[in-house]
């Protein structure tokens, strides 16, 4: 019983954590991707026509690989759960 007990404790865990990791990977991808894309694309022209210095541009590049950074590791995290899950539900040796 104690060990059925803790493998769904570890089941919920993990499923908890896939499901916080498509949550997370769902507003990288379509909310905070695409603002530091428009961020960039417009520190840039704005830097052709001259209205900000390129340390704007090169902060906004580094905001732009920080979420692409971000997005890798929650998806190698959520892909780990998946893993653990199918681990733990015997889909996976």
């Amino acid at each position: 019983e104690d060990a059925r007990a803790r493998a769904s404790g570890e089941l919920g865990g993990a499923a908890s954590m896939y499901a916080r990791g498509r949550e997370t990977l769902r507003l990288l991808d379509h909310t905070l991707l695409p603002q530091a894309q428009a961020t960039r694309d417009a520190s840039r022209a704005a830097l052709a026509s001259g209205t900000v210095d390129f340390d704007s541009v090169i902060e906004a590049e580094r905001q732009l690989i920080d979420i692409r950074t971000r997005r890798l590791q929650t998806e190698l995290e959520t892909r780990l759960a998946l893993a653990e899950i199918k681990k733990l539900t015997g889909e996976f040796k």
